[in-house]
């Protein structure tokens, strides 16, 4: 793998913008995958599951490089924290692996009296992904302008869009979980815990998104 500080030489933030990148990147493999599930095609979810994995290994070797390349020193902001940041990006993909894995591993069905709900969470756990790449596209701005003027304000405005977000998927997983307790009785102990899990794990997803914007606001303060 090429030196990635030497491509982005410039800037010690434009490799974890492409970090990023290539999380929002990856993440668009879910609604194929999703697809796949959806009809149980699973030598397709399959395949998309193992596309997933590469791509948590891909993004792991980058974060790794990025650790190891990152000067100690001449940075405008926290050494540690553009690494704690550079930490969550990377918990949104191995997020969507664990859950990705575990439906199709394990061929799991989701229960038609919970799946429109279960579907519309995994989009907007995408939206909120969108949202936190949109963030992490403004940081090298954000650290020029010390968090204030043009990108300051477009910050705050995704970042109210990535609260608001937030908070449908928390309705949307109480009210899954609401759901589930009513059908309960009618599946088996070992489905109705692997279930929660998935459901668990999909929520993990949507925090860890919200996650990187606020640990992006942090940096700045």
């Amino acid at each position: 793998m090429n030196n990635l500080l030497s491509i982005f030489s410039d800037s010690s933030v434009k490799p974890i913008q492409y970090h990023m990148e290539k999380v929002h990147e990856y993440s668009q493999l879910l609604p194929e995958i999703l697809e796949a599930i959806e009809e149980q095609n699973w030598t397709q979810a399959s395949m998309g599951q193992q596309q997933m994995l590469l791509a948590h290994a891909e993004l792991n070797d980058i974060k790794q490089q990025i650790q190891m390349q990152l000067p100690a020193s001449e940075l405008l902001v926290s050494r540690a924290g553009i690494l704690a940041l550079l930490s969550e990006q990377n918990a949104i993909v191995n997020a969507l692996k664990d859950v990705i894995s575990l439906i199709v591993t394990r061929k799991m069905k989701i229960p038609l009296h919970v799946a429109e709900n279960f579907y519309g969470f995994i989009y907007a756990c995408l939206s909120a992904i969108e949202k936190a790449r949109a963030v992490v596209d403004e940081l090298e701005d954000l650290v020029a302008s010390h968090g204030k003027g043009p990108a300051g304000r477009t910050v705050q405005k995704i970042m109210l869009e990535l609260d608001q977000i937030g908070k449908e998927t928390d309705q949307i997983y109480t009210q899954i979980n609401a759901q589930m307790l009513a059908i309960e009785a009618e599946l088996s102990p070992i489905d109705v815990m692997f279930l929660h899990k998935i459901f668990e794990g999909t929520n993990h997803i949507a925090e860890k998104a919200q996650q990187v914007g606020y640990r992006l606001q942090s940096l700045l303060q």
